[in-house]
């Protein structure tokens, strides 16, 4: 298990923050243009609410996980510039999800009938 920690803390720490942002931009654009959302946007399916919270879930898991490997309290912590990255990556990302999603929803809810 110890090895499996250091091994994915390696990939994250060599990338700089990289990997990660890209990781999250990917699952957030996936999320996004999700098919249901988009033919629930132009009316051609019934949007379900259920889909993306469990996406939207999903997705924080993600996030869980990464930052208890990365800043867990039994390794020696030092901060890089590429923690930094990942920390505010981090909040800006969870901070734009939870608006976007709310927002998208609540544009559902007012202009369609669910």
């Amino acid at each position: 298990m110890r090895y499996l920690l250091n091994y994915i803390d390696n990939i994250i720490e060599k990338s700089n923050g990289n990997f990660y942002f890209y990781t999250l931009l990917i699952l957030n654009i996936s999320h996004f243009l999700h098919v249901s959302h988009v033919l629930g946007f132009f009316e051609i399916i019934k949007f379900d609410e259920a889909m993306t919270n469990y996406l939207n879930i999903s997705i924080q898991t993600y996030i869980c996980f990464v930052l208890l490997i990365r800043f867990n309290p039994w390794r020696k912590t030092r901060m890089t510039e590429g923690d930094r990255r990942v920390i505010f990556g981090t909040a800006v990302f969870l901070l734009g999800n939870l608006a976007l999603t709310q927002y998208f929803l609540n544009y559902v809810k007012q202009n369609y009938i669910l």
